[in-house]
């Protein structure tokens, strides 16, 4: 498949990210326990869109015998942040050996500001944020089938616009739209999460 990239050495990584960025992107992120992996799924089930997880991208790369790889595990051994750039890169590098995904889904991403905004200015803006924050005051549906469709009504314009765009990294202005409480499953106690999904900001 070739290159996607050239190294002058390895810290110093230039991307052509040129071939995926007609890509449509989701991120999905909260705190913890609200339910990413579960809306994740249920999206890329809705989507067809292939998930990422940044965090196993981190543990796995951490597992290689080259400089970014025990970069990382003392990182991990001393319990410090990973750069933000790195991180991305592990994203890129994914993405790049994924050119005939549909899109792609970011879980748990970003941990930061600076880390989104070194993904909107190094690969493209998302075409939706979804946030999932936990609320005890809200009821919860508990239900998968009212969860797939309500993310299925709030994403069918990003897929509709997805499939008629060219291959163009521009957005329209952003939207925000409130979806209902929904029950992360995987837990033993039922957590209540409201989920707010939005068009990405410029």
């Amino acid at each position: 498949m070739g290159c996607f990239y050239s190294r002058g050495n390895e810290e110093d990584i230039v991307y052509d990210m040129s071939p995926i960025r007609h890509l449509p992107v989701i991120f999905v992120n909260g705190v913890p326990g609200a339910g990413n992996q579960t809306v994740a799924q249920t999206i890329s089930n809705i989507t067809g869109y292939t998930m990422i997880r940044p965090g196993e991208l981190v543990r796995a790369e951490a597992s290689k015998d080259t400089s970014r790889g025990r970069l990382i595990a003392d990182k991990l051994q001393a319990q410090e942040d990973i750069p933000e750039q790195l991180t991305v890169d592990l994203i890129k590098e994914a993405m790049l050996m994924q050119q005939d995904a549909k899109g792609f889904i970011l879980v748990g991403f970003p941990k930061n500001p600076r880390m989104s905004n070194i993904f909107n200015r190094q690969v493209k803006w998302p075409e939706k944020i979804v946030a999932l924050e936990v609320d005890n005051e809200l009821d919860s549906s508990g239900n998968p089938k009212a969860l797939a469709s309500t993310l299925k009504e709030i994403l069918s314009d990003t897929i509709e616009q997805c499939q008629k765009r060219p291959a163009s990294p521009d957005l329209q202005p952003p939207m925000a739209v409130s979806a209902p409480a929904m029950t992360q499953p995987i837990l033993a106690q039922s957590t209540d999460s409201h989920m707010e999904i939005e068009e990405a900001e410029k």
